[in-house]
């Protein structure tokens, strides 16, 4: 079981979005990293094929947020659904999804407590 870890299409500031899922692992959470620029029918089929319970997704610019709000919109109608949380500067613009604490460190073990109590 994972937690993808990307940017939507056209979403290229990934720097903090490598170094949380470095946290993720650090913290014992199998962080699948996508990487930037992730094409949406991608999130759905890496989510099916790996068992995801969790994304998390960087919204860091206005012109990420319909990108990003259609890549949540997809993982929430999957079943089950994948539980999306968003960080970012724009994250607020995003509805359907966890926001993310903007500590990186703090986000992560969120996540992590979060898996281990079966709630993702």
């Amino acid at each position: 079981v994972g937690v993808l870890v990307g940017l939507p299409q056209g979403g290229r500031h990934e720097l903090m979005l490598l170094a949380f899922a470095a946290c993720l692992r650090r913290a014992g959470v199998n962080a699948i990293y996508l990487g930037a620029d992730v094409p949406l029918d991608d999130w759905r089929t890496v989510a099916s094929e790996v068992g995801a319970r969790a994304a998390v997704l960087g919204v860091h610019l206005e012109e990420d947020v319909a990108a990003a709000q259609a890549v949540v919109d997809q993982l929430n109608a999957l079943r089950p659904p994948v539980a999306v949380r968003v960080g970012g500067g724009r994250r607020h613009r995003i509805s359907g999804a966890r926001l993310l604490d903007e500590r990186v460190s703090q986000a992560a073990a969120a996540i992590a407590r979060d898996l281990r109590a079966g709630a993702a």
